[in-house]
C-alpha cells in the first residue's frame, strides 16, 4: 500500500500510511499548534455487497481511505466469506472481477 501525500508542502512524502502516520505523530509531538486542520482531516467510505437471502444483508467489499485533498491513503477490496448474491454494482462499481483477490 502506498501514500501519495500528507499534505501540499514540498517536504519530501511518506512512501506508505504507517509512514504518514509517524510523520504526522511527530508534527504532534514538536508543536501540535501548527498542526493545520488539513492535517487532522481524513474520510473513510466503504462498498457493500449482497449477500444472504436474495442479497438482502450487506457485507463489505471496499474500503477507502482519502486525506483532505482527496488523495487516496488506503484503498482495498475485501472478499467477503459469504456467497455474494447481489454486487449492487449500480451503486458500488463493483464486479466479481474486483473481488477474484480480495
Amino acid at each position: 500500500m502506498s501514500l501519495y501525500h500528507l499534505s501540499r508542502s514540498s517536504q519530501p512524502q511518506p512512501q506508505s500510511v504507517d509512514a504518514w502516520f509517524t510523520q504526522l505523530d511527530e508534527k504532534i509531538t514538536n508543536d501540535p499548534d501548527k498542526l493545520s486542520v488539513n492535517d487532522k482531516c481524513i474520510a473513510i467510505d466503504c462498498e457493500m455487497v449482497g449477500v444472504g437471502y436474495m442479497g438482502s444483508e450487506s457485507a463489505l467489499a471496499r474500503v477507502s481511505i482519502v486525506n483532505y485533498y482527496g488523495e487516496k491513503l488506503f484503498d482495498k477490496f475485501v472478499k467477503p466469506k459469504r456467497v455474494i448474491r447481489d454486487y449492487r454494482t449500480q451503486y458500488s462499481g463493483i464486479t466479481a472481477k474486483h473481488l477474484e483477490n480480495g
